[in-house]
């Protein structure tokens, strides 16, 4: 998890007050609240960021993955491609090794997810986590399976000015948390 997110080119991410990190707080924020945070004082760059876990069938085992969505900016991205590419159309899934070995699935593969096929074009390293295993899908994709079409689980912002950027959110956005 730790090198998955020092890949993202992000300098905070923004969520819900009380919503102390990405794996163990929850966090939903109206996806309104992107335009507000790009008009703030500081900030240069904010992407959306949704995700969370999806439970679906693998040859009639349940199994779970922790499911974001990529933007055009790809912000959101593998730490590492192992095998296949990088590269994220839609309808298309990069997973973690570890989910790739423990359900025996490869590159071209196919899951249902949600009622959505998601063709496995990329297996990744460094994005896994003992509790979560991650996979990323395109923003599109994500928000379809999760029904996530009006709101989005963090922002990850990048200052260019930090310390006026962070002031500003803060004063700003009471109920958000940097």
């Amino acid at each position: 998890m730790t090198k998955f997110l020092g890949n993202i080119n992000g300098d905070y991410w923004v969520g819900s007050k009380g919503s102390s990190e990405l794996s163990h707080g929850i966090s939903i924020l109206p996806r309104s609240t992107l335009g507000q945070l790009e008009h703030t004082a500081g900030v240069s760059k904010v992407t959306a960021f949704v995700g969370r876990q999806v439970t679906f069938n693998i040859n009639g085992s349940e199994a779970h993955l922790y499911l974001m969505g990529q933007g055009q900016d790809k912000v959101v991205r593998p730490f590492k491609i192992g095998d296949g590419t990088d590269r994220l159309d839609q309808g298309k899934v990069i997973i973690d090794v570890a989910f790739a070995q423990k359900e025996n699935l490869k590159v071209g593969d196919v899951l249902s997810v949600q009622g959505t096929n998601l063709t496995v074009s990329g297996i990744s390293r460094g994005g896994n986590l003992l509790v979560y295993t991650y996979a990323i899908t395109t923003e599109t994709d994500a928000r379809k399976i999760l029904n996530a079409q009006d709101y989005s689980n963090y922002f990850i912002i990048k200052t260019s000015n930090s310390a006026a950027g962070v002031a500003a959110i803060k004063a700003n956005f009471p109920n958000l948390e940097v």
